[in-house]
């Protein structure tokens, strides 16, 4: 938990869960007294990142695949991989004249925006959700973990665009980026997509940065004008994905097994479909969560 003052505390979820069940007042929080004056932080699936005020990045957790940026420390970038945790928060390598503007965590792996504009990323890329292959596509020793932070630019370079945000999922990667151009918003991913989870119309693993066409380039009329549309989040579960454009238009796509697609299907789809079912209504929340998606909606008013 992160206060207003910048202060981090923490508690153990079983405590937490006795807590919640016992209807407690009185939640014992642990303060976190290494890290002082922190702005931001994000969990992935056994590590957090902490940004301060000055643009510093701490990790602490889960570093067996590079996940909290510690540097190699003898590890192979390819395996086998052993346990290996960072007990308290330590400073991100490579990052002492580097201040950070935003960070990012899900699953296995991190990212980092510079107040430069660089994108960096470390951690897992077992599934190349940090892609990189062109340079470490040497079969018999992939690149399937970054211990240190290594720059995407080149591929925001490629395509002439500059980030606007990041959405992770646990082994897929989204970069919502505008062209500099065109001005338009276009959604690049790489990583899995077993089960259509990356949304661009195929069942074929993305192991480099590309365009996902049925995401981007779309123009929406407003005051009699046209302007480029955006996503306010894309959020995802275990194998599919939901997004909420910045005109209220809910869209899901991947897996389907147990209905988290809300279609009355159990097929799954490559390509993004539109919800309609909360198309008179105000969406305030979307969420997807494992098997499950959540959104919250508000009723149009009846004046």
């Amino acid at each position: 938990i992160l206060d207003q003052k910048g202060d981090l505390f923490s508690t153990e979820l079983s405590m937490l869960k006795s807590n919640l069940e016992s209807q407690s007042k009185d939640l014992k929080f642990k303060k976190v007294s290494t890290v002082k004056e922190i702005d931001e932080i994000s969990a992935g699936k056994g590590h957090i990142l902490m940004k301060s005020k000055k643009g510093i990045v701490y990790a602490m957790g889960k570093d067996t695949r590079g996940q909290c940026g510690q540097g190699s420390l003898g590890r192979k970038s390819n395996g086998p991989f052993t346990k290996a945790k960072v007990p308290n928060p330590q400073p991100v390598t490579l990052m002492e004249n580097k201040i950070a503007t935003k960070i990012w965590a899900k699953g296995n792996q991190s990212f980092i925006q510079t107040s430069e504009g660089t994108l960096l990323a470390f951690g897992s890329n077992s599934k190349l959700q940090l892609a990189h292959e062109k340079e470490y596509n040497d079969a018999s020793l992939p690149k399937l973990a970054f211990f240190e932070p290594v720059s995407m630019n080149s591929y925001l370079s490629e395509v002439n665009c500059d980030l606007q945000n990041l959405f992770l999922a646990e082994n897929t990667t989204f970069f919502q980026c505008k062209n500099r151009e065109s001005g338009m918003t276009q959604i690049f991913g790489t990583g899995l997509n077993s089960h259509g989870q990356l949304g661009d119309g195929r069942v074929k693993h993305i192991s480099e940065f590309q365009k996902i066409d049925t995401l981007s380039d779309y123009t929406i009329k407003e005051n009699g004008k046209e302007r480029p549309m955006t996503y306010n989040n894309i959020s995802c579960g275990a194998n599919h994905c939901l997004a909420l454009s910045d005109v209220g238009a809910l869209l899901v796509w991947g897996d389907n097994e147990y209905g988290q697609l809300g279609n009355k299907k159990r097929s799954f789809s490559s390509n993004p479909l539109l919800v309609s079912t909360f198309k008179n209504r105000r969406i305030i929340l979307s969420k997807a969560i494992s098997n499950s998606c959540y959104v919250v909606a508000e009723k149009p008013s009846l004046n």
